[in-house]
């Protein structure tokens, strides 16, 4: 049976500060490649967004020749291209996830990949990415089946006897267990955080992942929580300046269509308009928040783990050099190495990907870091 690699933590966490630092240091020195891996999934949206318009539009257009038989009918194909599509969009964003969590980490060690080095170091994650997202989906069904089967119970008791009181606590049962969802689904999110890098960085096969992710949360959950919070407030601030600048946007000319006393097509149009401008702001807004969160959630793995690709100076020492930095400028968790740099071989160098990497070994033991120090890891306190 395979185990995940015990996890480590630093005498001296990082801070929040420093955790967003990094992060967007990451960004700063890679913008074109993450831009370029962020623009897949929003390009596949907005291909799928023009589709599905071009074949609503014109229904829209004609709403009053057609009959109710005949809406349902012509709806079919939308519906259908927006479930289909939707799919293979979010398993596309999976892979792009996993290449943005193995480009910060390569970043943070000094070497720039280009996207096939990405996609070389990936080899074998997708498919279990896809395992996980599947669990994924299936638990979150059994959540809503549970959550709804007391109101669709009462349901069918009222239509049996319609003055019972059964419809009324079947939605109310509903609504409680609906109320007490939302924190256990926080819990397990922030529980859970480190699964894709798990999967995209260790090589860690999903019922591994699962159990390393959880181990990884272990004793620091609102940690966890409040560096994921300020993330996610910042996301959800530049999605609000978006937003609102397109309200804005949209005012002018919804007002001139009421004032003309426009409706039917014309006013059918402008909403076809105003629905692509929307989604297409939100695609740009995306292409930046996407790779910050990434970047944030991969920092703090690599702390987490101990990841000597993770840049840290240490403490000051007694008897440091006067004039020189102390530790010699080595990154964190590796003092007293002479390295150059991040102490990484750079890209196109002998010695690189290590043996190994992101694999597992003959026997079902999980790959050694080859970057870590002899004697392993030490356990968590």
């Amino acid at each position: 049976m395979t185990t995940a690699p015990a996890p480590l933590h630093p005498s001296a966490p990082l801070g929040v500060g420093e955790v967003l630092s990094l992060s967007l240091g990451a960004l700063r020195r890679r913008p074109g490649l993450f831009l370029a891996l962020s623009a897949i999934p929003a390009a596949a949206m907005t291909v799928l967004l023009v589709v599905v318009m071009a074949i609503w539009l014109p229904l829209l257009l004609n709403a009053v020749l057609l009959t109710p038989a005949s809406v349902v009918q012509a709806l079919a194909l939308p519906v259908g291209v927006v479930v289909v599509g939707s799919i293979g969009i979010g398993l596309l964003q999976l892979w792009v996830v996993g290449l943005m969590s193995i480009l910060t980490r390569e970043t943070l060690a000094d070497r720039r990949p280009a996207f096939a080095d990405l996609v070389r170091l990936s080899r074998g994650s997708f498919g279990r990415l896809v395992v996980l997202a599947v669990l994924g989906v299936v638990a979150y069904g059994v959540v809503v089946a549970v959550i709804l089967a007391p109101m669709l119970v009462s349901v069918a008791a009222a239509v049996q006897d319609p003055g019972g009181p059964a419809l009324a606590g079947g939605v109310l049962l509903t609504i409680l267990l609906t109320l007490a969802a939302y924190p256990l689904l926080i819990f397990v999110m922030v529980r859970l955080v480190y699964l894709l890098p798990s999967v995209s960085l260790a090589g860690l096969a999903p019922t591994a992942a699962l159990r390393h992710a959880w181990g990884l949360t272990r004793g620091v959950f609102w940690r966890t929580f409040g560096y994921l919070l300020v993330a996610y407030l910042i996301v959800w601030a530049l999605s609000m300046v978006a937003g609102t600048v397109l309200q804005l946007a949209a005012l002018a000319p919804a007002g001139q269509l009421q004032a003309g006393g426009s409706t039917g097509p014309e006013l059918g149009a402008a909403l076809a308009v105003l629905t692509i401008a929307a989604a297409v702001v939100q695609a740009v807004v995306q292409l930046v928040t996407v790779p910050f969160l990434v970047a944030v959630i991969t920092v703090m793995y690599a702390e987490r783990t101990h990841d000597p690709a993770l840049p840290r100076p240490a403490a000051p020492t007694w008897g440091a050099v006067p004039g020189q930095p102390f530790n010699g400028g080595q990154p964190y968790g590796r003092p007293g190495t002479p390295t150059t740099g991040y102490g990484q071989p750079p890209y196109g160098q002998p010695g690189y990907p290590p043996p190994g990497y992101g694999q597992w070994q003959p026997g079902g033991q999980p790959p050694q870091n080859p970057w870590q120090p002899a004697g392993g890891n030490r356990p968590l306190a």
